[in-house]
């Protein structure tokens, strides 16, 4: 959309008393080149941002370009401003903290070192306090196609768009802050990847080779230990739901932050430095002694960023001898996430896909979003999203409309489109989701990697899981 002073309406208005350099109207237009007439975004853009007339930014995706960038703007007055915003203020308002066994806040840690309390006294993120999570705000947004563009806005207030055909779309809450039914200030993702707390022992485990889930035991996102694998989905949904009023990590939550990331970073290439948040993607061929513990990223606070082998001294953070190439990354942090994607798989709750036929001839998508009635191997409860799969693996090309779920894997790329790679199972049966791809995934990682292909009972030494409240 060229900005121009017949194409700003509201805006217009909401900048009454701005000056002939913004935009020049009655009088001043007069004699005025057309080129001089039209509005710099950019200028525009520092207007509404200084002004407060901002009510939402987001990014603008062209669904029929290769590139995996994005365009980013600011919504004022129902228009999509291109404008690249340095502020996040979702983003910039979630922090990581502690939460007790029952999910009651207890204190916030230091935005530059989770070491430390806010107020710069030592913290206890080991699980003595309770649970290191990170809290996120309640936010609304729209997610909504205009032609071949995408608008994905976020923003703490309602706001609208106006599409191109001079019909208005108003924004939601996100559904993660509706989960169970009670729409809440505040949600809580898991700072770490979930480490096994052992019921019998009385103590938090180092994850193994082999499966050391038992009856009692609990999953926590706590600092020290090497995550917990060899864990299937219904188990860790039983581990991480002891305490009470946490639950696992689910598609709404993960969904919510892929959203925040993309508004940030205005690219699905979050493995290029350039663009995002490259991800524990490049270790190789699996091997478990490869993993690391828990709070690599906990000198990071609240900032976004990767951690290299030899920044972290990690002979100490990690069994595997990287030293001969310590410029490896080790983990990485989205606003306090630890290992956002890569390292490990992680399960997702909340989601079930059934493959149906032979030959295959769909892939049914069910979600909930009441993790009282997350349940393996069923619809019930469960809402239909009216959408299929694909049913060959591949680069993903195309999303389907309100998700970040393929649509198509025909013509993608490790750096086109998606940027990031599908599996599809190879039989019929009920599948579990999982995302973000292991320390061995190299190219086909990244924020939008998913797995369809194992069963909620399956167990692998890649595959671990984390907590959400």
């Amino acid at each position: 959309m060229t900005i121009t002073n017949k194409s700003i309406g509201g805006i217009v208005d909401a900048l009454n008393g701005v000056t002939a350099d913004v935009y020049a109207t009655g009088e001043e237009a007069r004699g005025l080149s057309e080129a001089a007439k039209v509005i710099s975004p950019a200028t525009l853009g520092n207007v509404l941002e200084t002004m407060g007339l901002m009510s939402a930014y987001g990014v603008r995706w062209d669904t029929s370009a290769s590139s995996p960038a994005m365009v980013k703007g600011v919504v004022a007055a129902g228009v999509f401003v291109p404008f690249d915003y340095q502020e996040f203020p979702v983003q910039q308002a979630m922090k990581r903290c502690i939460l007790n066994s029952s999910t009651v806040f207890q204190y916030f840690l230091h935005p530059e070192d989770a070491n430390y309390k806010e107020n710069g006294d030592a913290a206890n993120i080991d699980g003595t306090d309770g649970q290191v999570m990170v809290q996120t705000k309640r936010f609304e947004f729209i997610d909504e196609v205009d032609g071949d563009y995408r608008y994905l806005l976020i923003g703490f207030n309602p706001f609208y768009l106006t599409k191109s055909d001079e019909s208005q779309v108003f924004s939601v809450n996100h559904p993660w802050f509706l989960g169970g039914g009670d729409l809440s200030d505040y949600k809580y993702f898991s700072a770490f990847e979930g480490v096994l707390y052992d019921d019998t022992a009385g103590s938090y485990v180092d994850g193994t080779g082999s499966s050391l889930y038992a009856a009692g035991d609990k999953i926590h996102s706590v600092y020290g230990y090497i995550p917990m694998t060899y864990i299937n989905r219904t188990e860790l949904r039983t581990a991480c739901a002891v305490d009470g009023s946490y639950y696992q990590n689910c598609y709404w939550a993960d969904h919510a932050m892929i959203l925040l990331y993309l508004t940030e970073y205005a690219n699905w290439y979050s493995q290029s430095a350039t663009y995002g948040i490259p991800g524990y993607t490049e270790g190789g061929a699996w091997d478990l002694a490869k993993r690391c513990k828990t709070g690599i990223t906990a000198t990071l606070g609240n900032v976004s960023g990767s951690v290299t082998y030899g920044d972290a001294l990690s002979a100490l953070r990690c069994s595997n001898d990287f030293s001969g190439t310590p410029d490896i990354i080790i983990a990485n942090s989205f606003r306090g996430i630890e290992n956002f994607y890569g390292h490990l798989w992680k399960w997702l709750d909340g989601i079930n896909v059934e493959f149906v036929g032979d030959p295959l001839t769909d892939a049914n998508v069910y979600v909930c979003n009441n993790p009282a009635n997350f349940a393996d191997d069923t619809d019930t409860n469960y809402d239909d999203m009216g959408i299929d799969l694909p049913l060959t693996s591949g680069y993903q090309s195309a999303l389907h409309a309100d998700t970040f779920l393929p649509s198509s894997v025909s013509g993608g790329g490790s750096d086109t489109f998606i940027t990031d790679y599908s599996y599809a199972s190879s039989s019929a049966g009920w599948r579990a989701l999982l995302s973000g791809g292991g320390l061995d995934a190299g190219a086909m990682a990244g924020v939008a990697y998913r797995a369809a292909s194992a069963a909620a009972s399956d167990r692998y030494g890649a595959v671990g899981g984390r907590s959400a409240a």
